[in-house]
């Protein structure tokens, strides 16, 4: 019974691929070379303002698609609109600019973000050295989530045995980034708001909405692939970060294999309070999906 293998970006970082959000970050900012790559920076900083559970960073930079869900919109409108004034003597051509200029900006901001996400992708590097990885069959089923071509490269695993469920770099295909969330852009209007600016929120806010992860069509678009997953034997997660905006994929996994596989999961700490943390996160991410605790493992 073949192994089906889950693969999260915590297996390309175990092998020293610089693929963390904190690289994009410096790919990011060592590529503002132009006025317009520097205002995108700006505006996207400005936006996206929460920062982790440490506050010791944006959480755009440590944990991006989450981080796309939560704007500010208010901030962002007022950054790209800081250089005009309304001009009570041409109020309708002066209040329709700023409104134009706060939705192209953002527009422009989203369009250069996944531009240069893309790029950066595609610059990672993976010349390293193979691993031992427990629980390895080459002769298994991959499900990565990544979109480099590691398991390909380093281990000669034919591309007809991998899923790239959001995408694989240097094919032409769209690689898929978004987050989970609705928003309301409501929410962050406030009766002092002019309609100018309550009409660019709004708009705006319905582009931050475009930016979601649309999984239930990539769940539709895999159906042939979670029906094939009848006959596995075990299923192995490594370095996968077990978030909310990839659990439907997870219960579709689950949906489509025995009540009583086993699951195997990767679990890293630096510290034992880490490792308590990410043992603990595994157990309520499989509670969620309702894997009971004798199906459970975690890897050595």
């Amino acid at each position: 019974m073949p192994t089906l293998h889950i693969i999260g970006n915590g297996f390309d970082l175990c092998h020293g691929i610089e693929s963390q959000y904190s690289d994009f970050k410096k790919y990011a900012f060592s590529h503002c070379n132009s006025r317009f790559m520097c205002e995108f920076v700006g505006i996207l900083e400005t936006c996206y303002l929460q920062k982790n559970a440490e506050g010791t960073e944006l959480e755009l930079w440590c944990d991006l698609e989450n981080a796309l869900g939560k704007p500010d919109l208010k901030a962002a409108y007022k950054e790209s609109t800081e250089d005009l004034e309304l001009d009570i003597d041409h109020f309708m051509t002066t209040s329709s600019a700023m409104e134009d200029t706060a939705v192209c900006s953002f527009q422009d901001m989203f369009e250069s973000f996944r531009e240069l996400f893309e790029k950066w992708v595609e610059s990672v590097d993976i010349d390293v050295g193979k691993i031992d990885i427990p629980y390895f069959d080459e002769n298994g089923k991959f499900l990565t989530f990544n979109y480099t071509e590691t398991l390909e490269t380093l281990y000669h695993i034919p591309k007809d045995r991998i899923n790239y469920i959001h995408g694989r770099r240097n094919t032409g295909e769209t690689l898929v980034l978004g987050h989970n969330r609705h928003v309301d852009a409501r929410l962050q209007e406030s009766e002092n708001d002019m309609l100018h600016e309550y009409e660019a929120i709004e708009t705006m806010g319905n582009i931050v909405n475009f930016q979601k992860k649309d999984t239930d069509g990539i769940i539709a678009a895999n159906r042939l692939y979670w029906l094939s997953l009848g006959d596995t034997g075990k299923v192995v997660v490594y370095g996968h970060s077990l978030n909310d905006i990839d659990m439907p994929y997870f219960k579709e996994i689950v949906s489509h294999t025995d009540d009583a596989v086993k699951w195997y999961f990767s679990v890293y700490g630096e510290n034992e309070t880490d490792r308590t943390k990410a043992v603990n996160h595994v157990e309520e991410f499989c509670n969620a999906l309702s894997i009971r605790k004798f199906q459970i493992f975690s890897l050595p």
